[in-house]
């Protein structure tokens, strides 16, 4: 199958959903070892700049993001870890909130991978909450995707 029959990008934005796709020409695990190397970060990511924290399931992690208009600061508990596959964290309380970040590697063929990265938020105060960021959310994601592509496939 030609590259030429892939979407490069898919994009769904809406208060309750971010989710955002981009076909970045190489395998599943080289890009899970750049993905998961949280320690560099700042030398590719534009929105997330540390993460403190062993990516370990059931485990709590610090992030530090740009946000708007100003730098968020949170911790999210490991929800999903799958070699080359998938990484979710998130965190709740109860009905009232519950929200889920996650990365997904799909590979197409031995040279081409899907990344989808969503996020996603339920509850009581889910759809309010997510009135609030979905818009910064889908914009940053896509950077960011857009510069995990670039630096996986020029490295």
């Amino acid at each position: 199958m030609a590259i030429s029959n892939f979407s490069n990008s898919q994009i769904s934005c809406t208060p309750s959903e971010v989710r955002t796709e981009i076909i970045i020409n190489s395998t599943p695990h080289r890009i899970w070892k750049i993905l998961t190397d949280t320690k560099n970060y700042p030398s590719w990511n534009p929105y997330i700049f540390e993460i403190k924290g062993g990516i370990i399931p059931g485990k709590f992690v610090k992030f530090r993001m740009k946000g708007n208009p100003k730098e968020r600061k949170f911790s999210a508990k490991i929800l999903d870890f799958k070699n080359d596959t998938s990484w979710a964290w998130g965190g709740g309380l109860l009905f009232l909130f519950k929200a889920r970040h996650y990365f997904l590697l799909e590979q197409i063929d031995n040279d081409h991978t899907r990344l989808i990265q969503g996020e996603y938020w339920r509850g009581l105060f889910g759809n309010s909450y997510g009135k609030g960021v979905y818009k910064d959310a889908c914009e940053n994601f896509q950077k960011m995707n857009k510069k995990l592509k670039d630096f996986v496939e020029h490295k």
